[in-house]
């Protein structure tokens, strides 16, 4: 991912900043972090009540507080907040 960004920024094509969720976050996949973010950020996007055990087994999730039940927008909005940290001083970078 990061030589992929070098290459299409160094064409002055694009301005590429590469980002995955765990580059700002703990994140996870689709366990109390990506839940929580997609209750903050469209909260009709998420099915709380799709949630049981084959997504434990598919996903390995653990059994405690980071699962997706213990999700909240509250936590979603800290987890965006430190998204834009992460991100503003390399936008910033790549604008000036």
């Amino acid at each position: 991912m990061m030589q992929l960004a070098r290459d299409l920024t160094a064409d002055h094509v694009f301005r590429v900043i590469p980002f995955a969720e765990c580059m700002a976050t703990r994140g996870d996949h689709a366990a109390i972090s990506e839940t929580s973010l997609m209750l903050y950020l469209d909260q009709s996007c998420v099915d709380m009540s799709a949630i049981g055990e084959e997504n434990y087994r598919d996903h390995g999730w653990p059994h405690d507080g980071r699962s997706p039940e213990h999700a909240s927008r509250a936590f979603g909005q800290e987890e965006f907040g430190k998204i834009v940290v992460y991100l503003r001083p390399r936008i910033e970078r790549a604008l000036a």
